[in-house]
């Protein structure tokens, strides 16, 4: 039988690792924002979990000229939702009550946890590629005339998606009140 004190942990490690969420899609804002890390705290430092993802699918679409690249981007965001509609559901809406039933509630517990580490190792790597991507692209030299065009059209890196986990499930946890 499954006791409060395992869901309590898990419950505290989904906290623990959407903070962790939260920073990568932070970093990735930073990356597109295109600024020094100061002026990027100072204008981004206080922001919101929601409102680093509605920026930085804002500045992917208007910056991401890499078809490949803007999809991955994106595709973290999209992906974010239901993790984050989970963790919500979980840290906000939960009460003591849902607890009584450690049995029922455990498994909704591991499936969100599962996915959200499975969906933040993604994110972690989708991170370093597109950091690793940027920066390759961003030091291409401009070329001087119609010459040197075709050689620097070659050396523009391609961007290869990262395979993404299986989408998690909505968790529905029953209002018993």
């Amino acid at each position: 039988m499954t006791d409060r004190t395992s869901c309590l942990k898990l419950i505290g490690d989904i906290a623990v690792r959407w903070s962790e969420v939260e920073g990568n899609l932070k970093e990735l804002l930073w990356l597109y924002v295109g600024t020094d890390r100061p002026t990027f705290n100072l204008l981004f430092g206080r922001s919101s979990g929601d409102h680093v993802e509605k920026m930085l699918r804002k500045v992917v679409m208007a910056k991401e000229i890499d078809k490949t690249a803007r999809e991955d981007a994106l595709e973290a965001l999209t992906r974010c939702k239901v993790i984050r509609d989970n963790r919500n559901t979980i840290l906000h809406k939960m009460r003591s009550d849902h607890m009584d039933d450690a049995a029922s509630l455990f498994p909704k517990l591991v499936s969100t946890q599962e996915s959200l580490i499975s969906y933040s190792e993604a994110l972690g790597a989708c991170m370093v590629k597109l950091s690793l991507f940027v920066a390759r692209r961003d030091a291409v030299e401009t070329p001087d005339g119609e010459d040197e065009a075709p050689d620097a059209h070659e050396r523009v890196p391609t961007y290869e998606p990262i395979k993404w986990p299986p989408k998690g499930d909505r968790i529905e946890i029953e209002d018993t009140l």
